[in-house]
């Protein structure tokens, strides 16, 4: 048998002599490259005119006959392939018979079209006998029609994962807008006037709603003045500091702002102070702010 150097690894595939490792390489070359396939194929078809032609040793014309016997149908073709050769062996060459011409370019053996009864009686014999070789090709075909049918799962199994993800996705940017919104402030602002006293019946009335998180305290200042930093402090009519802190720089209009927790304001009068800071630790009283507050 003649066989291409390259087809010699296709050849002990099919007949077995590979060991474990090299057959897994094998099939897997051969499932993830189609023209690996076609070949293996042709490869087959020249195994089993060589069967036929008695062109293999005795060790593979016993390990072919072992695969194709393999199966129930393998062996009834082996046995029909067998009883084929008798016969064509006690048939004698028909007159005038022309051989095969030379390989065709493609290394392969080329077909020939049959002129006798013999030839015919060979046709027979090669198709009955290729039947049963396709056992290996049939085999690789359908471990071909399974990896391809899971990588279709796999892709499919994979889309449905993406889809999933974003799904969560959007559940959880809806989570966060709601966990957002309920985390949102909410934030009265007053705006208070200096000089204003209990005693004269002046006092701003701030009505701090119980839903209210934060109360903004705006603050006029009748003098401009001009220092680094600015504290206020918070006190009951009583004199106990319930909030204290530094204040950001005015706003245009000349106004400071005091961000005051709602929490810390109950129902009652209170004096509210500002303090001027000066870079060398200095304070300056600047006002004094009286209001009340009542808690709905």
């Amino acid at each position: 048998m003649s066989l291409d150097p390259a087809d010699n690894r296709m050849v002990a595939y099919l007949l077995g002599t590979l060991t474990e490792d090299e057959q897994t390489r094998f099939e897997l070359e051969v499932l993830a490259h189609d023209d690996r396939y076609e070949d293996m194929l042709a490869v087959e078809d020249e195994l089993t005119y060589a069967y036929l032609q008695n062109e293999l040793s005795a060790d593979d014309r016993a390990r072919f006959e072992a695969r194709l016997a393999s199966t129930p149908a393998g062996r009834q073709r082996a046995a029909f392939a067998g009883a084929l050769l008798d016969v064509i062996g006690a048939v004698p060459a028909a007159p005038g018979a022309r051989p095969a011409s030379a390989a065709s370019s493609s290394g392969r053996r080329p077909a020939m079209w049959p002129s006798s009864a013999y030839a015919w009686l060979q046709v027979a014999a090669a198709i009955a006998v290729m039947a049963g070789g396709v056992w290996m090709a049939t085999s690789l075909g359908a471990m071909r029609r399974e990896n391809a049918r899971l990588q279709g799962e796999h892709s499919a199994r994979e889309q449905q994962f993406r889809q999933e993800i974003d799904a969560a996705r959007v559940r959880l940017d809806l989570l966060a807008r709601d966990l957002a919104s309920a985390q949102k402030r909410v934030v009265f602002s007053f705006f208070l006037t200096p000089g204003r006293t209990r005693s004269a019946g002046e006092l701003s009335r701030i009505r701090v709603p119980s839903m209210v998180d934060d109360v903004q305290l705006r603050l006029e200042r009748k003098n401009a003045d001009h220092h680094d930093g600015y504290r206020t402090a918070i006190r009951t009519a009583e004199g106990d500091e319930v909030w204290s802190d530094t204040l950001p720089a005015p706003s245009a209009d000349g106004t400071l702002t005091a961000h005051v927790p709602a929490a810390a304001l109950r129902t009652g009068d209170y004096e509210l102070t500002l303090t001027g800071l000066a870079k060398d630790a200095r304070s300056d009283d600047l006002a004094t702010y009286d209001f009340t507050v009542i808690r709905r």
